[in-house]
């Protein structure tokens, strides 16, 4: 086995000791191999049929894998193929090595990460029946703070709000990230892209942004993580929910233009989904500005009928 930034990889593991570049290199071919994304407790991925090429340098450990993976949390569905990148040195990899008799080309950015990127995927997540599509990559990374966390994002993302039968609001092209807290099986996840929404005598416009909240514990979420090199924030109240919010957005329903934050969230109730359409700090004009309202507030259920 071999311990790579937490994570132990196991299987068929294979030597071959040289010196390149004035440095002695350990190459080293892996086969059926399997690890766990995330901690030994609490794993949140799992990857399984592992082959591919790790190179150990005096500085780390670099390669990639090719693998299955699937989700080890109760509540989220993630199967296909994978390809596994891991660099846990602080320098680009740019190596060309011949392992059990096969070329092989090996090119990393710099690290320190361990990665799995699965094209065209999708990541279900089963207590709010949501589906989120795009090309997904999982990474298990070390903190500003140097402790070390799941995330995953999400690029070319797809997600919609409905009932079941209509979606009647829909990111494409969308932007993901999604941090993961295995110890209390919770997906906290921010979604930006193209929104478009599809109801009754309704025209909604403004920068909306997905929030994603599923988790065993009933409490706020506030965590700031590395993506990229750049730091992403979720802060999200307590509960299981999945909406759309957008600020100083415009609503236009029967002929009237209300003004404010809006929010679209789905919510089932003895198995029966519906969307309800929240307003706050709302502005209305009525006969030429004769009637206003300010600092409103609003609640509107939405289905096939309108609203």
């Amino acid at each position: 086995s071999i311990e790579m930034l937490g994570q132990t990889l196991q299987g068929t593991i294979v030597f071959e000791q040289i010196t390149a570049n004035d440095e002695t290199q350990t190459r080293v071919a892996v086969s059926n191999g399997s690890l766990s994304f995330g901690t030994s407790e609490n794993p949140a991925f799992s990857a399984s049929d592992i082959e591919g090429t790790l190179i150990v340098f005096n500085s780390g450990v670099a390669g990639s894998l090719d693998a299955l993976i699937s989700s080890s949390l109760t509540s989220v569905l993630l199967t296909g193929d994978v390809a596994i990148d891991v660099n846990t040195t602080n320098a680009a990899v740019s190596e060309s090595l011949v392992i059990n008799g096969q070329d092989q080309i090996l090119q990393l950015p710099a690290g320190p990460y361990f990665r799995a990127a699965l094209n065209n995927g999708a990541l279900t997540l089963t207590d709010l029946e949501e589906t989120i599509s795009g090309n997904i990559v999982i990474e298990r990374a070390v903190e500003l703070d140097g402790s070390e966390s799941t995330h995953v994002a999400i690029t070319e993302a797809s997600l919609s709000i409905g009932d079941g039968t209509t979606d009647y609001v829909t990111l494409t092209d969308g932007s993901a990230v999604i941090i993961v807290e295995e110890s209390t099986n919770t997906i906290a996840a921010r979604l930006t892209g193209a929104v478009t929404t599809q109801i009754p005598d309704v025209n909604v416009s403004g920068q909306f942004t997905f929030e994603i909240h599923q988790s065993d514990a009933q409490t706020a979420f506030d965590q700031t993580v590395l993506v990229n090199g750049e730091e992403v924030s979720i802060s999200l109240p307590a509960g299981n929910f999945v909406r759309a919010a957008a600020e100083n957005a415009t609503l236009d329903i029967l002929g009237q233009h209300l003004s404010g934050n809006f929010i679209f969230e789905k919510q089932t109730t003895n198995g029966v989904e519906t969307v309800i359409l929240t307003g706050s700090n709302l502005s209305l004009s009525l006969a030429d500005g004769l009637i206003s309202l300010e600092n409103g507030s609003a609640a509107i259920a939405i289905s096939d009928a309108g609203v």
